[in-house]
């Protein structure tokens, strides 16, 4: 089952992919050294340990990537599976297939098992793990399988179709319609693939429900570099205009006067190759219908567009069934699943305004899949999908109907500004390139991206997604409602220049300490930041749309948070100036209301010099660098695009009179892109800073600029004993090394330092400084200096992992995590837990000397119980069962990676007992994978933000009632000559626990008396017997279990 969300759950509780083995023969196996993989090269993936599987006989494997294979555990593969279908094949020893899955299994479906029956493969949606199969009477017909894979071919070949019933008919269609009896040709024979072809099947048993669509696209390169504008069956006009009189005019030629051109036609393949592909395959009617018909209707004829002259946005959701495959220039990344398709966008629905519309992929169960489980962004992206929006890009391209626009074609601008966000430490969707085909016909550069949504916002920001406001464009609500937006503006209109509106809309108290009974409207920081990468880059069509705004209701944090989106009117011209925008309800009104307030417009200076200055987001190599990185990406495939679309306001629609109206082409790309390395980049920061000083925004007084052993500051990792000096302008420069602000209230802080000369540096340490010249402070210049290997002081401390909730409350609200800095003060800014819980340490985040940072499952509810506010909260929740924890750095080095468990030999009453795990030392160097790395804490609930003193905590505590009885695994196991065996006693009772050999005798008896409620562990000597398997087993009222112990001399 590979797409297991209630069917069957690990012990840890979790709803794991995973894989039945079964044994039909009359003889018991042994299962050492056979193996599972989803890799046909690397046939011994994951090996079985010494597993006996009885004549007959089931065993469950599952496949969740946690990679354990150890007898008398439960087993997990080093993998998982692909809803989507995969290669899975298990081998015997002697690497001779015993089942194999290839090319892959067909696509799955959530729930429903696919298992075999009768020398066949069937789908079950009455699954039975561990125990004989069972179908339905009413079965679904097994996919068929293509014997030769999506992709590019430049030869004739013969694809065979096979199904695994062979009584099954197949059908097939060639053209992108839906096979079926009445609408596909028969399959006698394998299909000769000549030309580029887009290849649907389907089977069909009698008594059996059909089959799945399976759809693969086969490219040959020529066919579409010699794509005409009128492919067979395709309709020469689109939908009809919606401002103007008329109707769109097809256009799907590849241009020759690029693809012919000796400049480019050498380098056409690569540009079709240069860049994963993505196909799209539905009927054709699902596409070019000119039926009015929310059933039947075309979606590109009826786009759904604003002020449609027909029916306004007739078309707009309309959503239509599809295939949807993914697939690189080698076949190494690529899926196929069947999917929802329907447009995307605003005012780009409008076919006068461009014939290139962006599309919304969506993952339901009615299709196949009700998400999709594939990595397509990069790392720090998540893997799972339930819609990703195709962004044709619109603003700025060649499409657009004005030359201002076209010629600063780059499809960068969108992607640029997220990728900042996310540079600046701030969550923003993530993106990539793709060439789309839709029917196998060449559709242009689209950009991949994440769709901001209710999902998104439980995947990054945590919580549920039924909980969260999310707020868009002209005030419209995406998710949630309004309320706490509308009175976010109320409170904003009635003032922010005193203290206690500006900390109230922040959800504090006038002095700045957190107030839980005012909720956080507004995250000021987030907002600002936001606000920056918009004025840097001069975005004239915004704030009165292009905007997304997200609150959770139950767990603000720290209140709005802000998401670019369409942010295609960016870097434009050096010398824009957009500060002064003020758009009533919209992100601009409320910043502007903030600058009244002196506190904040010091806290916006402040950001503005982090990022515009040293080695900030926005300085001019690294916005420079940033805008590279995705230019490189498509700088071949940008050829593909001007033979598809470069022509098209020349030759097709020019929409108005007002040229010039060129063939664009890859020179008009380099041209602006030279524009914007040599001008733009390189002059646009100064010029921004400029704006600002004039706008009164940004102090006149420049703030230090730092050096590194004489060299201007270009990273904040150093190495112990470089010296920092600065050189600056005016009377006095001021800083600190202690985390504080070096000025506060207009006046040097206690503990600012007069700078004189050069500071040498032994270890890490937070260092600000500002300048103070003619009543005036500079900006402050705020890094956090990190000797490169201080890092590995930070550890894991205490671990909260299955609380006890007072009252009636959710239990997972109040965990938490205290990491300690052990050594000398460091910046853990970029440090993230990428394994378990998700979170990522802020920029300039500084652990002095001794401290402790915890972060929290809720914030307000941790603030609410332990009298203090955490330091943040991450995503996600920590598994009462136990899981592996992974912290890395911001270059990606392991600094931690710990796996913990509830059961013996680690402390048990930490699950659910109402005690935390603490580190058994205060500053710990030991391996936290060892149990005895850990210890209970002293008292329930723990103590976060402290080390916990008290170091004689037993295992058994009247404070603590197991559950159930329970008979815990040996440990060691294996062992010489003692180990520990330890067992739950929920209520009063008579126990006996003995320990036996092979041959049933008594070897000794570890206790036998009345216990009281607790855990109890007990240790047993082997000394004087043989090494073997033993046995031990416990009883008490009426429970008896029995476990091996395995002694080795």
């Amino acid at each position: 089952m590979a797409l297991n969300s209630t069917v069957l759950s690990d012990s840890n509780g979790i709803f794991s992919d995973w894989i039945e083995i079964y044994n039909p023969t009359e003889s018991a196996v042994n299962l050492l050294n056979w193996s599972l993989t989803d890799d046909s090269t690397k046939i011994d993936k994951w090996k079985f340990p010494e597993v006996i599987l009885p004549a007959n006989g089931y065993l469950i494997v599952f496949a969740s990537d946690k990679n354990i294979s150890a007898n008398g555990y439960e087993l997990h593969t080093n993998f998982k599976l692909s809803g989507s279908g995969e290669y899975l094949g298990l081998f015997d020893p002697s690497e001779n297939e015993a089942t194999v899955f290839s090319p892959s299994f067909p696509p799955q479906k959530t729930d429903v098992s696919y298992g075999y029956y009768d020398v066949t493969f069937l789908f079950s949606t009455n699954p039975t793990p561990g125990t004989e199969n069972i179908f339905p009477t009413t079965q679904s017909t097994p996919a068929p399988v293509f014997n030769k894979k999506h992709g590019f071919y430049t030869t004739s070949f013969d694809v065979a179709i096979t199904s695994d019933t062979s009584s099954s008919k197949i059908y097939y269609t060639t053209n992108g319609d839906t096979p079926g009896e009445l609408t596909g040709i028969l399959y006698m024979q394998p299909v000769s693939i000549t030309t580029t072809t887009v290849l649907r099947t389907i089977a069909v048993n009698e008594g059996m429900l059909p089959s799945s669509v399976m759809t693969a696209t086969y490219l040959f390169l020529q066919d579409v570099i010699n794509q005409p504008n009128n492919p067979p069956g395709y309709p020469a006009k689109w939908g009809p205009y919606t401002v103007i009189p008329d109707t769109a005019i097809a256009d799907y030629e590849m241009d020759p006067e690029i693809t012919q051109d000796p400049k480019y036609s050498g380098l056409m393949e690569e540009a079709l190759l240069a860049i994963p592909t993505i196909s799209i395959v539905t009927d054709k009617d699902n596409i070019f219908s000119r039926i009015p018909d929310s059933l039947s209707g075309g979606i590109y004829i009826y786009t759904g567009a604003p002020d449609d002259n027909e029916v306004p946005e007739l078309g707009n959701d309309w959503e239509r069934p599809a295939s949807i495959e993914y697939f690189d220039r080698n076949g190494t990344k690529e899926f196929q699943v069947n999917c929802g398709l329907k447009l995307h966008g605003g005012h780009s629905r409008r076919p006068e305004k461009t014939p290139k519309h962006s599309f919304t992929i969506i993952f339901r169960e009615k299709y196949g899949i009700s998400k999709l489980r594939y990595p397509l962004f990069d790392a720090d992206a998540t893997d799972e999908f339930n819609s990703i929006v195709l962004r044709a890009t619109y603003g700025n391209t060649w499409l657009h109907m004005n030359h201002s626009e076209r010629k600063h074609t780059q499809l960068i601008r969108d992607l640029w500004a997220k990728d900042t966000h996310l540079d600046m430490g701030l969550p923003a969707g993530h993106g990539n390139y793709a060439h789309l085909y839709i029917n196998g016909l060449y559709w242009g550069i689209y950009n991949p991206t994440e769709h901001i949504d209710e999902d998104f916002a439980e995947t990054y920001l945590g919580g549920d997604k039924s909980d969260y406001d999310i707020i868009k464009d002209y005030g419209e609500v995406v998710s949630g409602d309004r309320i706490i937006w509308n009175a976010m503006f109320t409170l904003a209109r009635a003032g922010l220049a005193d203290n206690t509106n500006y900390q109230k809309i922040q959800g504090k108290n006038p002095d700045g300490t957190i107030n839980p009974s005012f909720p956080a409207y507004l995250d000021v920081e987030n907002l600002i930041d936001y606000m920056i990468i918009n004025f840097y880059g001069a975005n004239w069509d915004w704030d009165h749309h292009n905007w997304i705004a997200i609150r959770n209701r139950i767990n603000p944090g720290e209140g709005f948070q802000f998401f670019s989106w369409d942010t295609e009117h960016i870097l434009e011209n050096v010398s824009s100036n957009i500060l002064s925008e003020n758009n009533s309800g919209n992100p601009s009104e409320v910043f502007q209301l903030l600058l009244e307030n002196s506190e904040f417009k010091q806290l916006f200076a402040d950001r503005v010099q982090k990022h515009c200055f040293n080695v900030g987001a926005l300085t001019p190599e690294v916005a420079k660098n940033r805008w590279m990185k995705r230019a490189d990406e498509i700088d071949t495939a940008i050829v593909a695009e001007s033979a598809r679309w470069g022509d098209y306001r020349r030759d097709v629609h020019r929409f108005n009179s007002n040229g010039p109206f060129y063939l664009y082409d890859r020179q008009f790309w380099l041209d602006e892109q030279s524009f914007l390395v040599n001008s733009y980049f390189p002059n646009r920061t100064a010029t921004f800073i400029t704006q600002l000083k004039d706008a009164g925004m940004f102090p006149n007084i420049n703030a230090p600029q730092l050096f590194i052993n004489g060299i201007p500051l270009t990273s904040d990792v150093v190495k112990a004993g470089d010296t920092l000096t600065m050189s600056f302008d005016g009377s006095t420069a001021y800083y600190t090394i202690d985390g504080n602000d070096p000025e506060i209230w207009g006046e040097p802080s206690s503990t600012a330092v007069v700078y004189t000369g050069p500071i040498v540096l032994p270890t890490s340490t937070s260092f600000k400084t500002r300048v103070f010249y003619r009543d005036e402070w500079s900006a402050l210049v705020d890094i956090n200096v990190s000797i490169a290997s201080a890092l590995q002081q930070l550890k894991i401390t205490e671990l909260h992992y299955h609380p006890l909730a007072p009252d009636t409350l959710d239990a997972k609200d109040f965990e938490f995590v205290e990491l300690k800095n052990t050594g000398n003060a460091i910046d853990i800014g970029g440090v993230k837990f990428m394994s378990g819980i998700s979170y990522t340490f802020p920029p300039n985040t500084v652990a002095d000397s001794g401290s402790f940072i915890i972060i929290a499952s809720n914030k307000i509810s941790f603030a609410s119980y332990y009298g203090f506010s955490p330091f943040d909260e991450y995503s996600g929740s920590l598994d009462n069962s136990g899981e592996k924890l992974v912290i890395l750095s911001s270059q990606s080095d392991t600094l931690v990676s710990m796996m913990y468990d509830d059961e013996f030999p680690w402390p048990i009453a930490a699950d659910g007992g109402g005690y935390s795990l603490v580190s058994v030392e205060a500053n710990p160097n030991d391996n936290p994978n060892d149990p005895s790395y850990w210890r209970l804490s002293g008292m329930i609930n723990g103590s976060p933000g402290s080390d916990d003193l008290i170091t004689n905590v037993e295992l058994t505590t009247k404070n603590y009632y197991p559950k159930e009885f329970r008979l815990y695994q040996n440990y060691p196991n294996p062992f010489n000559p003692a180990t520990q065996i330890s067992y739950s006693i929920p209520r009063s009772s008579y126990v006996t626990l003995n320990v036996y050999n092979l041959l049933g005798q008594k070897v000794e008896t570890l206790f036998e008396g009345l216990k009281q409620p607790g855990i109890y562990k007990v240790t047993f000597d082997g000394s004087g017997l043989a090494s073997g398997i033993y046995l031990y087993q416990l009883k008490a009222d009426n429970f008896l279990n029995t476990k091996k112990l395995l002694l080795l001399k």
